[in-house]
């Protein structure tokens, strides 16, 4: 008589029906049970099938910290208590530690995109840049090739950004806007590499942009980037269509907005942290409609009963929605020491004493992209073919 552990084992579709239904990092440690699981684990049918299961539930897994030239992985509070790790990009990507600077440039639904510095002599025109794509939970990486064009990446790379929806495709795209040095400072040419094809598009798009716009500060959400510019018309660019459209301006009853505090996403939700006065301790978390037809207030953050702890000053690092509604987290850099993680909804804040930060790794890394990456897991390897069945 056939056991249930027979029936289980024996059976590839109940077992991957029950695979599928674990965390991504269960999934993976579940790979050395057996030749026959860690085949089944691997196969695109089923990468595919729990990445699309898990891309829009899975909780979010850590941060990564990006230091000058490496990155480590801060655990949350509700995950682990452990300390940050740094995590080994030298030993994965295909670097000489001696003569690049890494870091990372976004983080896109489980892929990170990084910016690979190199050193080639003493002067700036002797650098040039190289840019990957990772999947840190398979540690499988894809170099992306040169950029169409024979100035070097350094000249030519204006801005760059990611582009993965796991719900809308499996495939994923590079954007890259570069200047066009044979017009005046405000127009641009945009490429796109698609992972589809393999390759950048030969072209590009030509585009006039506000010289007060900064291309570098712009957000990936919802298959588009975003920019917000409060002095400015405020506007997005649609990776599929290829075009330019306007961006809600956010209207408050109450005061006008003078202070940026963030711009971000998180899960497909666009995010603008805006305060009324430059001093003041309080601040709206807006949170724009799917329809793109306005802005609405999410939460309102005060600040003003935890003083001692934003005395001095404070930034606004990085904003999740949490595990749910009830749930919210922001990420605070205070008094230029410490970073407080702050839960709006009942106004309580841990410190992450253990996160070893000072005010220049804010300065340093806030000039040439963000500090705080936010990351979660998936099994898809990065540059291979979707399952199609």
């Amino acid at each position: 008589m056939e056991s249930s552990h027979d029936a289980v084992f024996g059976n590839a579709d109940l077992l991957s029906e029950i695979l599928l239904r674990l965390p991504t990092k269960q999934v993976g440690q579940c790979k050395c049970v057996s030749k026959q699981w860690l085949a089944l684990i691997s196969s695109p049918r089923f990468c595919h099938s729990h990445a699309l299961r898990k891309c829009k539930t899975s909780p979010l897994s850590f941060l990564w910290l990006q230091r000058w030239g490496y990155a480590e992985i801060v655990p949350l509070p509700y995950l682990s208590p452990a300390s940050p790790k740094t995590y080994p990009f030298s030993d994965i990507l295909p670097i000489n530690i001696h003569q690049t600077i890494t870091r990372i440039v976004q983080s896109c639904n489980g892929f990170l995109l990084f910016q690979i510095k190199h050193y080639k002599g003493r002067y700036v025109y002797q650098m040039d840049y190289s840019y990957a794509i990772l999947n840190p939970t398979t540690n499988h990486f894809l170099m992306l090739p040169p950029f169409p064009g024979k100035r070097n990446n350094y000249e030519a790379t204006l801005a760059i950004y990611l582009a993965f929806e796991p719900l809308r495709s499996l495939y994923f795209k590079v954007i890259l806007f570069t200047r066009d040095k044979s017009a005046d400072g405000c127009r641009f040419q945009i490429y796109v590499y698609s992972s589809e094809i393999g390759s950048w598009d030969e072209g590009g798009v030509f585009t006039t942009i506000s010289p007060d716009l900064n291309v570098e500060s712009g957000i990936y959400c919802n298959g588009a980037v975003h920019w917000y510019a409060p002095r400015e018309a405020s506007m997005y660019y649609d990776v599929d269509q290829q075009c330019f459209k306007d961006l809600p301006n956010p209207i408050s009853e109450t005061g006008s907005y003078v202070r940026v505090r963030y711009f971000g996403e998180f899960k497909g939700n666009l995010h603008l942290g805006l305060s009324k006065n430059d001093e003041s301790l309080d601040f709206d978390v807006l949170e724009l409609k799917e329809d793109y037809s306005r802005w609405f207030l999410r939460y309102h953050v005060d600040l003003t009963h935890i003083g001692k702890c934003v005395k001095h000053s404070f930034f606004v690092l990085y904003v999740a929605c949490g595990e749910n509604e009830e749930d919210p987290m922001i990420v605070l850099f205070c008094n230029w020491l410490k970073i407080v993680l702050y839960n709006p909804s009942d106004c309580t804040l841990r410190t992450m004493d253990e996160v070893d930060i000072k005010f220049y790794d804010i300065f340093a890394m806030g000039k040439i992209g963000r500090v705080l990456h936010p990351y979660f897991e998936t099994l898809l390897n990065v540059g291979l073919e979707p399952y199609n069945g």
